[in-house]
């Protein structure tokens, strides 16, 4: 890329190779108070205020949150996107120009030309998109263009933290004619600002044909079950819109007009996303005049006199993308340095750090370096103009040794050196470029099985096991079906489609995998593929991300859950579990050929980690190693609090004498842009790079590959877990790493939970009430309820001091050791004055102190029913200590706090 001369404000522009930096390039368009980031890939986020508007997760790897435009050829049925986000497909040419105040993005493909247009009204908290496109072509074409955007209309944290409960607050509506679509959040307390939402898609021009509007509100419909923006039903041949408004349980905006392109001819398609404090406000917002040119020159006129203002000369303003889009996605050229720092409140007092700000860090080695200062400090004061403020630090030689370790570990950036084109626009990271889209044939498939049950699944003869078969079409139950697998110390969720997270120690606090909360995609945190090394097609061993054909067979039982796949010459079989006793979670899985011919596959297993509650909050602290003595990835993170001294492991083990190679970079393993529909690593033949350290974006993947000669099966093992030391984890991995110890280990916990649930068995005129009183209630209540407290739709984590005393109520005749250790718990989080912790996270007992009158009644009710029933009045001279904390004060209903140890009995 050619350096502008200086002091002229020139636009920064690049083709398909700024879609191929470490971090999407990103520019921001703000009034100051509405802000909108466009990525190089046409995603990115719109907000207002201190409210996200859309849905958007800071990944710097897949950037496929946003708003989006799609297209799709009436005739032909091809359908593409205006931006490389989020569908697959490479368009015939791409170019990308960021503009103070303006983002454009053009590409061409099928014939049609689209030049998409964003700015910022700076007088109105109002977002243009405006989307040109042209007719290369020799005939007359139909195209549909059809707008796509997720609503949050909430503050990005607490719709990160719970997205299915923030979604079930937000309500849409159509204005007459389909003019625009409105939606609202709607206020759970007087103390809730009103929120609005408006989406308009209006087409101008004397060249354009356009017809009615349509449009969909409703996510599941528009994306269809298990599906995503990638490829969303609303995009398969002959779908439509079905005009669903109002309380829909997880909101999106999207309208579609047909628009008719004579050949040469041109036809300009304006999209609004607007927001305001009432709905009045918002339906003026969708009155504006539909030619928004006045808008563009505008806001670009705003920009520029903000970057005169600001010292952003085109040298500076061409890092700005890179700056910006490194300071909301995170960077690996701008890390600290690694060293372990626990961080404490105290440490961020004593520099003043604000929680609620991005720190950038500038190292000044050398007088040299003082340039880069200078550029920093433009940047940041114009990021605080655009309503997106840093805490700019410096560092010197000479700063405090521990200043700078704090800075740097909390850091979002860290600047050594001066910014060039080497560690930004013109850097393609090796690995990291995007795979083509995926052409391979899946394997064949064999015959679907009818339907059972309730058409998608049944309980075994026995009652023991729930089966659900999940056929070739891809066909799932209208809602994740999902089993809560734990021990006391660690475990995962497994659905039918082979999705879940896993935890360890506290299933909000410290989740080692992603949890998705999304009953739509049931996105995958965790993946296995097997790939035909002669043919080079892949597929899953579970019904997702990759089906491959077929019928998966899956069963969910107490304790584990596995999924079974037949195709002709190949049978595979998946089993998870967690142990009775040890912090790792286990995945079996074995592979038959009944084939003529060996077979010669590889195994690939991936992961994201998490190592806290979000990935956006961890990924640039963690620190990943390969173990030399066991071959497993490690990972830590130093700012995981009670949790900072923990090792996660994860490994996967082959037959004898097999060779497994691994990277802990996720970019490496899905490519730039990358989806698991369609990871790099299982488009290339090369082994995987080995990448460990902190300076990646932190994952876990493996590729195993292994011959399965005619009528042999050969097993091979995956173990994820945690552990209180190195030692402790080359431990778990010893003890669990061979199939026979593995083997044992599920028939412990199968015997477990036979004696536990079946210790209570009645007999009534109802068979259903039989199957569920003889077993999966008592199951769900241990597994999910106490030790697991989390499910796909809440993630909690918690002991709620009512709730689960209630919950172990109902296991006094399970087995009475439960109730009894839960009684003991609860007693010991009583205040000195005579009140509870309404809930507490383990281990730190972190929670809430309330008024509620309630809570006390459980603690008496359970002991007089626990004596009742076992005879044992010992438990009343059981020591257990009082908490004590700052009082709630007058008015105040709760409060959250760490309470301390009264010292008294």
């Amino acid at each position: 890329m050619s350096r502008p001369q200086e002091n002229q404000l020139l636009p920064v522009a690049f083709g398909p190779e700024g879609l191929s930096t470490a971090a999407p390039l990103l520019q921001l368009l703000s009034n100051g108070r509405y802000r909108a980031g466009i990525s190089a890939a046409g995603a990115g986020f719109s907000l207002c205020e201190r409210y996200a508007l859309t849905r958007w997760t800071p990944d710097r790897v897949r950037d496929a949150d946003g708003f989006f435009f799609y297209l799709r050829d009436i005739e032909s049925g091809a359908w593409w996107t205006a931006g490389h986000q989020p569908a697959p497909f490479q368009a015939a040419d791409y170019a990308v120009e960021f503009a103070a105040g303006v983002a454009r993005i053009s590409r061409t493909d099928h014939g049609i030309t689209l030049r998409l247009e964003c700015c910022v009204s700076p007088d109105a908290d109002l977002e243009v998109r405006r989307l040109l496109l042209t007719n290369g072509s020799a005939a007359t074409r139909q195209i549909e263009v059809t707008t796509f955007a997720e609503v949050a209309l909430n503050t990005p944290e607490a719709d990160a933290g719970h997205p299915a409960f923030s979604k079930l607050f937000v309500s849409t509506e159509v204005l007459p004619g389909g003019a625009a679509l409105l939606a609202r959040r709607r206020q759970r307390g007087p103390e809730d600002e009103p929120l609005w939402l408006m989406h308009s898609l209006v087409a101008n021009g004397p060249a354009c044909r356009a017809g009615p509007a349509t449009w969909e509100t409703d996510r599941n419909r528009f994306l269809g079950r298990g599906r995503t923006a990638e490829s969303p039903a609303a995009l398969l041949p002959g779908a439509t819109l079905s005009g669903t408004v109002g309380n829909v349980l997880d909101p999106v905006v999207g309208l579609r007009r047909l628009i008719t392109l004579a050949p040469g001819a041109t036809c300009e398609v304006t999209a609004l996303l607007g927001f305001a404090h009432d709905r009045e406000a918002a339906v003026g917002l969708a009155h504006l005049d539909p030619d928004q040119s006045s808008i563009f020159l505008h806001a670009a006129e705003r920009d520029r006199r903000l970057r005169e203002h600001h010292g952003i000369t085109s040298e500076i303003g061409q890092w700005l993308p890179l700056l910006t889009g490194a300071l909301c996605y995170g960077h690996p050229d701008f890390r600290g340095a690694a060293g372990g720092r626990i961080l404490t409140t105290d440490d961020r007092a004593a520099l003043a750090l604000d929680a609620s700000l991005p720190v950038v860090v500038v190292h000044l080695r050398s007088e040299d370096d003082q340039p880069t200062l200078n550029v920093m400090t433009r940047a940041a004061a114009w990021w605080r103009s655009q309503g997106m403020p840093v805490d700019l630090r410096t560092l010197t030689e000479e700063s405090d040794a521990a200043e700078t370790r704090i800075l740097e570990t909390v850091a979002r950036l860290v600047i050594r050196g001066p910014i060039t084109p080497s560690r930004g626009i013109a850097t393609t990271t090796p690995g990291h470029a995007r795979p083509a889209p995926c052409a391979t044939p899946a394997p064949p498939g064999s015959p679907d099985d009818p339907p059972a049950g309730n058409g998608y699944g049944h309980f075994s003869p026995d009652g023991t096991e729930y089966v659900i078969n999940v056929p070739a079409d891809g066909r799932r139950p209208p809602l994740p079906w999902s089993n809560v697998i734990a021990n006391e110390d660690i475990g995962f969720i497994a659905t039918e489609s082979g999705a879940g997270y896993t935890w360890s120690g506290n299933s909000r606090e410290h989740r080692l995998t992603p949890w998705f909360n999304d009953p739509v995609s049931d996105p995958h945190g965790e993946v296995f593929y097997l790939r035909d090394e002669d043919t080079g097609a892949f597929w899953s061993p579970t019904p997702g991300p990759v089906p491959g054909g077929g019928t998966h067979e899956v069963r969910h039982g107490f304790g584990y859950s596995s999924f079974h796949r037949s195709t002709p010459g190949l049978t595979q079989e998946l089993v998870q579990f967690v142990p009775r006793h040890g912090q790792v979670k286990i995945s079996r899985l074995s592979i038959s050929n009944t084939s003529t011919a060996p077979r010669h596959l590889a195994l690939f297993a991936a992961l994201q980690w998490v190592l806290g509650v979000l990935p956006s909050e961890t990924s640039q602290a963690i620190e990943t190693s390969r173990d030399t003595a066991t071959g497993a990835l490690f990972a830590r993170n130093p700012l995981a609090g009670v949790f900072a001294d923990q090792v996660a492991f994860a490994t996967l083990i082959g037959p004898q004498g097999s060779a497994v190679d691994l990277t802990a970079d996720r970019a490496t393993f899905l490519g730039r842009h990358g989806s698991l529909a369609c990871p790099a690593a299982l488009c290339t033949d090369a082994p995987l790079d080995g990448r460990t350290g902190r300076d990646l974006d932190p994952g876990a993947a493996f590729r195993l590959p292994f011959t399965v000669a005619t009528g042999e099966t050969v097993t091979c093992l995956f173990l994820l877990g945690e552990a209180g030391s190195e030692a402790e984890a080359r431990e778990l991995i010893t003890r669990f790493g061979n199939v026979p110890a593995v083997d044992q280990a599920l028939a412990s916990v199968r015997r477990f939970w036979r004696e536990t649930v079946g210790a209570v068995h009645i007999h009534t005129p109802s068979p259903a009430i039989d199957l569920m009183v003889n077993g999966w209630l008592a199951y769900q209540n241990l597994s999910c309820r106490i030790w697991g407290r989390s499910a796909l739709y809440q993630s909690g984590g918690a002991f709620g001091f009512r709730d689960q005393l209630q919950d172990s109520a109902a296991l006094l005749w399970h087995d009475p050791r439960i109730a009894r250790a839960q009684l003991l718990m609860h007693a010991a989080h009583q205040f000195v004055e005579g009140d509870v912790l309404h809930w507490w996270h383990p281990p730190q007992g972190k929670g809430i102190r309330t008024r509620f009158s309630d809570d006390l009644l459980w603690l008496p009710l359970l002991t007089a029913s626990y004596i009742a029933q076992t005879g044992d009045t010992r438990i009343l001279g059981e020591p257990a200590g009082f908490l004590t904390a700052p009082a709630l004060e007058p008015g105040e209903d709760e409060h959250f706090l760490l309470p301390e140890d009264s010292g008294t009995t």
